[in-house]
């Protein structure tokens, strides 16, 4: 009879598997030839079950990573557990934080560009941003922002100059590098010719105009009736405040003084020396007494008789005379720069021969003396004897 641990050894030796059996059944390579279990009979099975067959050896992560085992990623972290344990805690933190705090402070210096962070996907929202950013920008952040063409205006320097032998307005104005209409308005210069050695000028770093506030008048209206921004205005005369008082001298950038004073600092300004109509211009014309046609060297100005007639610029009286023919009782006055007047056909005469007159001096009355057909002042102005049409220098 078979005894109980007989059975129990033979139950044993069923469930166990072999060698081959533990390790797949059985081990070949493709295309080789299965070979039988035993050749011959069968070896005694040992009383001890069997090892299994190791595993076979994982391919390297270098050549599949993605095939990896579960086994190598549980042998990595058997590995890294050590880490946890607390005084191996406290160093992992401190060179975790000097890693962090070199990446921050290597960022500035790193080549790479940094990429924008673009807007949402949303239309709606980006169309109101750019539309709260038009309405609300207004062109100034730090300072306001200059047109192409707009120089930087620093506060107005004058220099002070001293009249020379042989110095003229326009020398001076050439020699700083200025235009004469600067140099004569801000000094106030009414005639050129008047300058003297020994006077004192004040001349500007730049070309512009003097100015003096009147009643009423605002850093706005001056800097519109000139052209001028307000800015440079406040720059020029380095102010801090649009603040004006009347009779507050300030100095206009840019500016140029009016045609009419400037001429008249000149002395080639000539006004109107009579109120009247304009009844016969410079040039050919018929004859008002045969109809032919005459050359007319001067303007015929007609108004009633005693109509009062003033000397269109000063100068010295170099004739008057009373003919029945002609020009009857007429005045002749010698003006600088070769510029004689003739006022002809008066009824009176109020100087003489030899008497300087200032420009709008009264200097006789209207009148229709002479060749004349009626009450009118005949008017020529003459550059060195040649008659010149006055309307080409009357303002």
């Amino acid at each position: 009879m078979i005894s109980v641990l007989e059975k129990q050894r033979v139950k044993k030796r069923r469930k166990s598997r072999s060698p081959l059996r533990a390790a797949g059944k059985y081990n070949y390579a493709p295309g080789e030839a299965l070979l039988p279990m035993a050749l011959g009979p069968a070896a005694p099975s040992p009383p001890w079950p069997l090892p299994a067959a190791p595993p076979e050896p994982a391919p390297p992560l270098s050549e599949n990573p993605k095939a990896a085992p579960p086994e190598v990623f549980r042998g990595l972290l058997s590995r890294l557990r050590i880490f946890s344990r607390p005084r191996y805690l406290g160093v992992l933190s401190a060179l975790g934080a000097l890693v962090f705090t070199g990446l921050i402070l290597l960022r500035p210096f790193s080549a790479a560009p940094l990429k924008p962070i673009p807007l949402p996907a949303d239309p709606g929202l980006y169309s109101y941003l750019l539309a709260q950013g038009i309405e609300e920008f207004d062109g100034q952040g730090s300072g306001e922002i200059l047109p192409p063409d707009m120089d930087l205006i620093t506060p107005v320097n004058p220099v002070n100059y001293v009249v020379r032998r042989g110095d003229t307005v326009g020398s001076i104005a050439r020699q700083f590098g200025v235009t004469e209409r600067t140099l004569i308005g801000f000094n106030g210069i009414t005639d050129v010719y008047r300058i003297a050695p020994g006077m004192e000028l004040a001349i500007p770093d730049m070309d512009g105009l003097a100015y003096q506030v009147k009643a009423g008048e605002t850093l706005a209206s001056i800097g519109a009736h000139f052209g001028v921004e307000i800015n440079a205005l406040l720059d020029a005369n380095d102010l801090s405040q649009d603040l004006l008082s009347v009779g507050q001298s300030l100095f206009i950038p840019g500016a140029r003084m009016s045609e009419y004073d400037y001429r008249k600092a000149t002395k080639t300004l000539f006004i109107y020396p009579a109120r009247a109509r304009l009844s016969s211009p410079f040039g050919y014309r018929a004859d008002p007494f045969n109809g032919t046609r005459r050359y007319h060297n001067g303007l015929d100005l007609a108004n009633s008789i005693g109509t009062p007639i003033y000397a269109s610029m000063e100068g010295t009286v170099i004739d008057t005379a009373d003919r029945t023919t002609g020009y009857g009782r007429s005045i002749v006055i010698q003006h600088a720069n070769g510029f004689q007047t003739l006022y002809g056909h008066l009824n009176e005469i109020l100087v003489r021969r030899g008497q300087w007159v200032n420009q709008g001096q009264l200097i006789g009355r209207m009148g229709t003396t002479g060749r004349s057909t009626g009450s009118h002042l005949h008017f020529t102005i003459y550059r060195n004897g040649v008659p010149i049409n006055p309307l080409d220098y009357l303002l």
